[in-house]
């Protein structure tokens, strides 16, 4: 990893290498470090759609990371607060893949995975009205 650091210090614009170091941060669960480092990436002019959806990703898996040990915690520990922490990472999960599966929705209309995707998480979000046409045009 410190040689990505440092490759990164001499190639500030090489998205690849921004990548490449958020993908090691995130081997070790180091999502935050990860994200930030992929928000700089999405700003530089060498990056594309491949790069956004890098960063979309980590900020999902990082969710999820933070998720899974905010239920992991309440689990074992029967105090309320625990649980309520749970479930508010939970909604925020929620909405955060909803957010990512619109934009890759309007990025790649002819992909039905991700139309089912999107409907599926319209549906969880309560936002049935929204799911049906999607849902429909699937069938």
């Amino acid at each position: 990893m410190q040689t990505l650091i440092a490759e990164l210090r001499n190639d500030p614009f090489n998205v690849m290498l921004h990548m490449r170091l958020a993908q090691a941060y995130a081997g070790e669960n180091r999502f935050e470090d990860a994200v930030n480092l992929m928000k700089k990436a999405i700003v530089l002019p060498t990056a594309d759609t491949t790069t956004v959806e890098c960063y979309e990703d980590l900020q999902i898996h990082g969710a999820r990371y933070r998720l899974s040990a905010a239920q992991q915690n309440a689990k074992h520990d029967s105090r309320a607060e625990l649980a309520d922490v749970a479930e508010k990472l939970q909604w925020d999960l929620n909405r955060l893949e909803l957010d990512i599966f619109r934009r890759r929705s309007e990025r790649y209309p002819q992909d039905l995975a991700l139309a089912f995707g999107l409907a599926a998480r319209l549906r969880l979000n309560g936002k049935l009205d929204e799911a049906e046409p999607l849902l429909t045009r699937l069938l």
